[in-house]
């Protein structure tokens, strides 16, 4: 978290000023992870895509400017994009971000029957990826919950 509250400032360059003080800005990123926070302003939107150095669509796949069609090809292009930030910040900070896309983009595909068992594949694999990424942000309930969940969408897949 401190080191993230770092990067944001570092992000903001001459308009640092304008941000919360470090504690604060470390409370914010906690909400914003654990979901307590919807969605994030544009301007911190786009901090933390400076930050981390992707681009707005990669880590707020809300914010693409034209939905994608839900395809094990997107899936293996989002669990790409989503380890690779993984890899340069850690799964903590993607933690909401990784659920919104279970959220939005998996879960309806689970009961419209039109992708077979891929769909629950990937809900499993998005689902184990979130587990994770609750561990790293320490929430070791959450995690347990996601692991037990993913064993359960394989199955199925």
């Amino acid at each position: 978290m401190h080191s993230m509250a770092r990067r944001l400032r570092n992000a903001a360059g001459d308009n640092v000023r304008d941000l919360p003080d470090h504690e604060a800005l470390v409370r914010s990123i906690r909400r914003w992870e654990s979901g307590r926070i919807a969605s994030l302003s544009e301007r911190y939107r786009l901090l933390f895509c400076r930050a981390l150095g992707v681009s707005e669509s990669d880590l707020f796949s809300e914010a693409a400017p034209t939905p994608r069609p839900p395809t094990a090809s997107h899936d293996i292009e989002a669990m790409s994009s989503f380890r690779g930030a993984d890899r340069r910040v850690g799964g903590g900070h993607l933690y909401a971000t990784v659920l919104g896309y279970l959220e939005r983009d998996v879960a309806p595909r689970l009961f419209s029957g039109s992708d077979g068992t891929t769909a629950f594949v990937a809900a499993a694999a998005f689902t184990e990826m979130a587990g994770w990424m609750a561990h790293d942000a320490g929430q070791d309930d959450a995690a347990e919950h996601h692991f037990s969940r993913a064993l359960d969408l394989v199955g199925v897949g």
